[in-house]
């Protein structure tokens, strides 16, 4: 079993290497139809420390994914195009084998202003742990548990020019439902989780039009951000009302999307070799009003022992009002260490602990060039002294490790 997982391995990067080399060829000097070309292609194994849980999981998986990105300047304007589509084949969850368009937007640019259409992706936030200010986007949980990675959000996006900062405005036609594993896909949670008979709180349910606004700027060392959001909640949340048996007799837990306001405050600073971040959010939706907040700092510990290396030491307190969320009252601690070598060496590991359970989350990410075109991650994820009450118990029995070769074009 071992070595034909080992040659499935091996044909996975020799596909994805012959297939992009193909690519390369066709779109020669990085041009496709008058388009800058880049992008990637990986191949993935997991494997899970744990016994399968259910009859149809496996104890390993192997992936294939694609992400091309064009570029089009328009000529003699002002104007671009960009299209980033994502595709994912995996051998054992057919809800990870999914396509998206990550991005498809035109962009004019000015001196006092900029405006966006179509599909894109916007990042909010400055904590490492977890981005509660982070709301335009919705999570594709299928392709990593630990929020990273968001689906792409139709969207008109004006942004103002002021010497007092920049002011967004965005306009969101159109929900995005949270993707989740299927039955027998790994790291899933304990609980199943079906979006076939979703339940929104809007009458419009995903044709629900969002809107959001966000102020940021520099002072000095200061990087602020103030924003509100309104419109269907990316989170979903979970009742024991809405349920349902399939046919193992399992219980399968239907998603609820409630309309949110959501205020957000983020703050970073650095003086010396302190980084110092915060993020803090109000909400209100169907079930109530809660303030969860995210903040803590970085010491980056420079050239240690006369050497190129440069090490950094996170520590961040999570709360949020709300008893049993993954973040209601926990403290993380991660080291940082860079290498600064030729292959642009990282590694990055942490714990996070909850303050009353003592329930754990660990990770760890190590990453490496392998010449000028390839690269090699390492990546393990997991929870351990779950307590029953915590959020993290969804993750129980799903402790992983990942390896990911990678060719950049």
């Amino acid at each position: 079993m071992q070595c034909f997982k080992l040659k499935s391995i091996l044909l996975v990067i020799a596909a994805s290497y012959s297939f992009i080399g193909n690519s390369v060829s066709y779109a020669a000097d990085d041009a496709l139809f008058g388009a800058e070309v880049s992008g990637n292609v990986a191949g993935e194994y997991r494997h899970f420390e744990s016994d399968k849980q259910r009859s149809g999981q496996q104890d390993s998986s192997l992936s294939l994914s694609f992400e091309p990105e064009f570029y089009w300047q328009i000529e003699d304007s002002n104007n671009s195009v960009e299209f980033q589509p994502f595709i994912r084949i995996d051998e054992t969850d057919s809800n990870r084998s999914h396509a998206d368009v990550r991005e498809l937007y035109w962009h004019h640019y000015d001196d006092t202003w900029e405006v966006k259409a179509g599909i894109s992706q916007v990042f909010w936030g400055v904590t490492e742990t977890i981005h509660l200010v982070n709301v335009i986007n919705q999570t594709d949980s299928v392709e990593n548990p630990d929020g990273e990675s968001f689906l792409g959000q139709p969207m008109v996006n004006l942004t103002l020019i002021k010497d007092w900062g920049l002011v967004d405005f965005f306009v969101l036609p159109g929900f995005r439902e949270r993707t989740f594993n299927d039955r027998d896909g790994r790291p899933g949670s304990q609980m199943i989780v079906s979006d076939d008979h979703s339940v929104y709180e809007s009458s419009a349910e995903e044709l629900h039009t969002d809107l959001a606004v966000r102020w940021s700027h520099n002072i000095e060392s200061w990087d602020i951000g103030v924003s509100h959001f309104y419109g269907t909640s990316r989170a979903p949340r979970f009742s024991e009302d809405e349920v349902y048996l399939n046919r193992y007799n399992e219980i399968v837990y239907v998603p609820i999307y409630d309309i949110i306001n959501q205020t957000g405050l983020d703050l970073q600073t650095t003086f010396d070799a302190w980084l110092l971040k915060l993020e803090v959010i109000h909400q209100n939706n169907a079930v109530g009003n809660f303030y969860a907040a995210a903040g803590g700092f970085e010491y980056t510990f420079y050239s240690v022992a006369d050497s190129a290396s440069d090490i950094g030491i996170i520590v961040e307190y999570l709360y949020d009002e709300r008893d049993g969320e993954m973040a209601d009252d926990d403290i993380s601690v991660a080291v940082r260490w860079t290498l600064n070598d030729i292959d642009s060496t990282e590694l990055l590991a942490g714990i996070t602990q909850d303050i009353d359970n003592q329930s754990q989350y660990f990770f760890v990410e190590a990453l490496t060039r392998i010449g000028n075109d390839f690269t090699l991650s390492l990546e393990s994820r997991g929870v351990t002294n779950t307590d029953p009450d915590d959020a993290s118990v969804m993750l129980k029995d799903s402790n992983y490790m990942q390896l990911e070769l990678s060719y950049f074009f």
